[in-house]
């Protein structure tokens, strides 16, 4: 169980990451 939580908290995190790139590469357009 804890493994899949750390997947979770992981995979947030790099969605969260990636669009976070995609709100400065909008900002730039």
């Amino acid at each position: 169980m804890q493994f899949i939580k750390k997947i979770g908290l992981w995979l947030w995190a790099e969605l969260k990451r990636h669009g976070d790139l995609a709100l400065k590469i909008g900002r730039i357009d």
